[in-house]
């Protein structure tokens, strides 16, 4: 519903400042018949709404392009709008060019065909294969475009050596082979930066608690 602040202002202001969608979502909406809707009526994106306006999008649903697999899912919340699962250790959660099943995602689109929904694999953010924990999944382009930048995550990391404070590491991580997913801390690379709270340590060991500024493939262990 418009609101006294977008009256007399384009249906694109009310789309991408009070319903919040992306522009990407928004240009994809145009293509649609009916795709942005005003008290019933199709509107393009710089007609003019008013105060109290009912303001609709219909979305088309793509057809997944990752195979349906049946893989069991932990689901930890599910609503309409998404799916959060605890994913384990030595699952991946996108297919790649050599792997294209036995990952979370081929899970995902099964157990969503099982629901009679068809679309595609949305996470909100990644999780290497080998880490463990909560990952949200959108159910729809909407709910991912309002989740992004919106999810914050902690790890709890067990690294060698016995940290007893807080620290950050600030050290930008290259890819030496473009070939492969290794990665290195070293001059001239990318960004990176890791702030970590030591929970418990001892025996050459620490249980950190770990959370990133920015997040580089496979950053916790290269920083660490």
């Amino acid at each position: 519903t418009v609101t006294a602040e977008y009256d007399g202002k384009k249906v694109l202001h009310f789309l991408r400042g009070g319903a919040g969608l992306s522009y990407h979502l928004v240009r994809s909406l145009k293509t649609f018949e009916n795709g942005i809707m005003c008290n019933g009526v199709r509107v393009r994106t710089c007609d003019i709404i008013h105060e109290g306006d009912i303001i609709t999008v219909n979305m088309q649903s793509k057809v997944p392009d990752i195979p349906a697999e049946n893989i069991p899912l932990d689901i930890i919340y599910e609503d309409e709008s998404l799916l959060a699962v605890n994913k384990p250790a030595g699952l991946a959660v996108h297919p790649t060019h050599n792997h294209f099943t036995g990952t979370l995602a081929n899970g995902v689109v099964y157990y969503f065909e099982q629901q009679g929904c068809s679309v595609p694999f949305m996470a909100v953010g990644r999780l290497d294969k080998q880490t463990s924990g909560a990952l949200v999944i959108a159910r729809d382009a909407y709910a991912c475009a309002k989740l992004q930048g919106r999810i914050e995550k902690t790890y709890i990391a067990v690294v060698q050596g016995e940290l007893e404070k807080t620290g950050t590491i600030d050290l930008p991580i290259i890819r030496p082979d473009p070939k492969k997913t290794l990665r290195q801390c070293a001059p001239g690379g990318i960004s990176a930066v890791t702030h970590f709270e030591s929970i418990a340590y001892g025996d050459g060991y620490t249980a950190a608690r770990v959370t990133l500024e920015t997040g580089r493939t496979h950053q916790i262990r290269v920083h660490f």
